[in-house]
Order: structure tokens, then C-alpha cells, then sequence
């Protein structure tokens, strides 16, 4: 039984560091593609974006993360989605804004707001603005975050890592073979 449990943490083990260079090759092959055409790293058409405002909030939190996944077509989308989107502010400077379709019009636009705003967003938004669909929320990444503001939050999480590095390690100690 504790040649099986050797194994199969050994097997873990390689799995886990072969999972992490693979992934650190597709982040760094991703990084070089966005520097080369300009466009955000996407992995499969997925990217995570920062949540920066509160305009959404409690659907997603400020400091938080969501999972977005590009779009191409109108037929993707529908009333009550949440899209990311670029504009042009009055400057000429491009912002990029994630709130929720309200209404899809017949030509084509859409009128978007931010669940925390009284009013709808003034300029309506097209297809070429649409940059991809908020899959998934990622809200507990804002308490993290938080929560490293602090020395005493910056204290905790280390301390859980450090708690998490040594139970890896005495776990691994325990069921090696004894020499």
C-alpha cells in the first residue's frame, strides 16, 4: 500500500511539474504573439480581464477577475449577457468597459449598463466594438487582493503558504520509501 502511495505522488508529482511547464510555455508563446500583433493574449479565444470599477458590482466585484471568451458574431450574444467592449472617450483615448447587454435593436446596437449604475450607458455599442462575453467570475480574487493591501493579510497568505509548502513536504517525506 505505501509503494502504490509512493507511486502515485511521484506520478503527481511529474504530472503537476510537466502541467506547469507546458503551461508556462503557452503563457510565454501567448506573451510573444500579443507583443508581435498588438491584440490581447488569448488562450483558445478565453482571456482573464481585471475588474476595475464597481460599475457591476455585486455580479462582479472591484478587483476581481473574469473569464471573457471573444466573440464574432451577433448571434452569440443576447439580452442580459456581460461583454467587454472598447470605445472611444472624448480625448480620443480607447477605454475598455464590461457591462450587460440591455437591449439588441434591429440594426444591429446595443444599449449596455453596469448592474451598479442608475442609467443605461449613452453611446450605443456595435459589433466592432464587442470584444468577447464574461464567461466566468472569479469575485474571490478582489478578497485576495484586499486582503494582500494589509501587512497583517500580507502576513496571513504567506504564512498559508508556507503552512501549504510544508504539509507538500512533510506528506512527501511520510510516504517516501524508507533507505
Amino acid at each position: 500500500m505505501k509503494k502504490a502511495l509512493t507511486i502515485i505522488s511521484e506520478m503527481a508529482g511529474w504530472g503537476f511539474t510537466v502541467l506547469c511547464i507546458a503551461a508556462l510555455i503557452f503563457a510565454a508563446s501567448s506573451y510573444l504573439n500579443t507583443k508581435k500583433t498588438g491584440e490581447p493574449a488569448t488562450i483558445a479565444g478565453y482571456r482573464p480581464v481585471y475588474v476595475l470599477t464597481g460599475s457591476m458590482e455585486p455580479f462582479m466585484m472591484t478587483d476581481g477577475i473574469v473569464l471573457t471568451k471573444e466573440v464574432h458574431s451577433i448571434d452569440e450574444l443576447s439580452v442580459g449577457d456581460v461583454v467587454t467592449y472598447h470605445i472611444e472617450d472624448d480625448d480620443g483615448n480607447e477605454k475598455v468597459i464590461t457591462h450587460r447587454i440591455q437591449e439588441i435593436n434591429e440594426d444591429g446596437t446595443m444599449i449596455t449598463k453596469g448592474d451598479n449604475n442608475k442609467v443605461t450607458d449613452a453611446i450605443p455599442i456595435t459589433m466592432a466594438n464587442v470584444e468577447a462575453k464574461v464567461m466566468m467570475t472569479c469575485n474571490w480574487t478582489a478578497a485576495l487582493i484586499h486582503l494582500w493591501a494589509t501587512a497583517r493579510g500580507k502576513a496571513y497568505i504567506l504564512s498559508a503558504v508556507c503552512v501549504v509548502i510544508l504539509i507538500w513536504f512533510g506528506l512527501k517525506m511520510l510516504l517516501s520509501p524508507e533507505k
